[in-house]
Order: C-alpha cells, then structure tokens, then sequence
C-alpha cells in the first residue's frame, strides 16, 4: 500500500519542467491578455473620439468658430496619432513570440508624439471645461 501512495503523490507532483513550462505559459497567457486589453481599449478610445466629431462637433456647427477650437482643441491630431498607433500594435500583436519587446519599442517610438499631442489637449482642458460650464449656464 505504500508503494501505491508513493506512485499516486508522485504522478500528481510535476517535475521542475513542466512547473517552470506551466508558470512560462501562465506568464505568456496573461501578457496576451493584457495585451489584447490594451487594442481593445485603444480600438474603443478611437471609436469614442470619432463619435466626438462626426456627431457632437457636427452638431454644434452653429457655435462661434473660435468656441469650437477651444472645446475640441486638437482632437483631430490625437485621432491621426492613436490610429496609427493602434495600427502598430495590432500589427505588433500578429508576432506572438515577441511581442511584449515589439510592444515596448512602439511605445518608445511613439512616446514624443503622444506626449505633443496630449500637452496640447492638457493645456486646453481648463479653458474648454470654463466654456462648457458657461454654456450650460445660458438658458
């Protein structure tokens, strides 16, 4: 009966192998997760933001020019820089073995436009959010 035990411990234990093989693909299945996450996040913001000028700026054509460049301030050089970066990383995410390296050098490369882009939209926050305030003063 010993053996028996000794037998049935040992075919549940896995060998350092395969535990190393089992924790290395919880690692790999969690960074495509988390990867599939960030298009998807990426693939929503844009979508977002395009509603936000076809429809809301299209719908408020009727607003002094200079009012609308305040509310919606840069939108359109965001969207050129998000879609092309969602396009590299959905281009990134098709070469699985090294992906989180691809990743990390799309980030780098994409680092100063995003940062101009968004110091832009950062520096008009405050004077688009007075304008909204204001107007949702007028009767």
């Amino acid at each position: 009966m010993a053996d028996f035990e000794t037998d049935e411990a040992s075919s549940k234990s896995e060998s350092p192998e395969q535990e190393g093989q089992g924790s290395e693909d919880k690692s790999l299945l969690h960074q495509r997760l988390a990867i599939r996450e960030l298009i998807d996040t990426e693939v929503s913001y844009l979508h977002t933001l395009r509603l936000c000028t076809s429809d809301i700026r299209g719908h408020l054509q009727q607003l002094p020019p200079g009012d609308l460049d305040i509310l919606f301030s840069n939108i359109d050089d965001i969207i050129q820089v998000s879609s092309r970066f969602l396009h590299g990383l959905q281009e990134t995410a098709c070469k699985e073995e090294k992906q989180a390296h691809l990743i990390g050098n799309l980030f780098l490369e994409f680092q100063e436009e995003l940062e101009q882009v968004y110091k832009v939209y950062c520096a008009n926050y405050d004077q688009a959010l007075l304008l909204v305030k204001a107007y949702q003063k007028e009767p």
